[in-house]
């Protein structure tokens, strides 16, 4: 298959438990080399390669509940679509939004391309998840509209079905495509 971008891009700059359950993104796995993997992931975090001073000074403790968390997120059964190894991993995207006069330039976390549908999935660290799509802040649904307009001028005719994987919980919760689109028809041009 051929798509419009270069999907192996690292951004070292990402909250270190995003990072965290990117593990996957340069090569698969096995789940038995994900701890190991974490755990240089997180020395290189707490040396402070590539990452902001505060993230580099985090405790321990914290970096034990992001290295739990991320862990969790990929051995979770229910999740493994969003892991294998033929999703798309933080994947470039820029896009004109008509009506707001602008061009969007974004990174989508994982995106599955099938013949009938493109899947967009966007990570939340959030603390407090939505108990509905419908609860969800105004900005995730935006930065989600921005990226379904994007994705539509990539593949015009197929289904784009955007959802949101909330690390704290280890669920994925898709989207409404009319939600999206209702959220960034909301956004006020600038």
């Amino acid at each position: 298959r051929e798509f419009p971008w270069h999907a192996s891009r690292s951004r070292t700059n990402a909250p270190a438990a995003i990072d965290a359950v990117r593990l996957p993104s340069a090569a698969p796995l096995s789940a038995a080399d994900r701890p190991a993997a974490a755990d240089r992931l997180c020395a290189l975090w707490q040396e402070g390669a590539g990452a902001a001073a505060e993230m580099a000074a985090l405790s321990q403790g914290l970096w034990s509940e992001i290295r739990a968390e991320a862990l969790s997120v990929l051995a979770a059964p229910q999740l493994g679509w969003i892991f294998a190894p033929d999703a798309l991993c933080e994947v470039p995207l820029s896009a004109d939004l008509p009506g707001l006069g602008r061009r969007m330039h974004g990174i989508i976390d994982r995106l599955i391309v099938t013949p009938e549908r493109i899947t967009a999935v966007d990570f939340k660290t959030n603390r407090v998840v939505p108990d509905s799509a419908a609860q969800i802040p105004e900005a995730i649904l935006r930065q989600l509209g921005a990226y379904a307009v994007g994705l539509h001028q990539l593949w015009p005719g197929r289904a784009v079905e955007p959802g949101v994987l909330w690390t704290a919980t280890g669920q994925y919760m898709p989207v409404p495509p009319e939600t999206v689109s209702e959220a960034l028809r909301r956004a006020s041009p600038s």
